[in-house]
């Protein structure tokens, strides 16, 4: 028998952008605003959410943020985004990310940023506690 699915809940969104764009300066800092909006929309799409997530990795070096949910003016369907009396995507509060103190500390860098390949296992021991954050977080699923 197949599982069935009686509930999805989005926890974290992970994008992974290619080395060669780092190198190029689009770091960290330049996706901020394609992860937020992704973020936004996952908080369209489920009332019930209040933290998400967000992995964002160029190449083998990533980062972890959370986005608490916008506390005001969040529409909740695509359309109303959409529909200009509603007011200008550019208009609503999006949400804003930060990273864990434990991650910022951890990490050791500006970016607070971390190397898969690192000899150190810093990278292993930062997903590790990602790991049981988010399952202490999500615990009704």
């Amino acid at each position: 028998m197949p599982p069935v699915i009686v509930r999805e809940k989005i926890i974290c969104l992970v994008e992974i952008k290619p080395k060669s764009l780092r190198a190029k300066n689009y770091g960290f800092s330049s996706a901020a605003m394609q992860i937020s909006r992704q973020a936004y929309f996952a908080f369209m799409g489920d009332s019930t959410l209040t933290t998400i997530g967000v992995i964002l990795a160029f190449g083998n070096v990533w980062k972890y943020v959370e986005f608490p949910r916008p506390l005001a003016n969040l529409p909740s369907t695509w359309s109303e985004y959409q529909d200009p009396t509603f007011g200008s995507p550019s208009n609503l509060r999006r949400p804003v990310p930060r990273v864990p103190s434990y991650l910022k500390k951890l990490s050791g860098n500006k970016d607070m940023c971390f190397d898969l390949i690192d000899p150190r296992g810093l990278s292993e021991i930062a997903l590790k506690f990602l790991a049981t954050r988010i399952l202490e977080r999500e615990k009704d699923i």
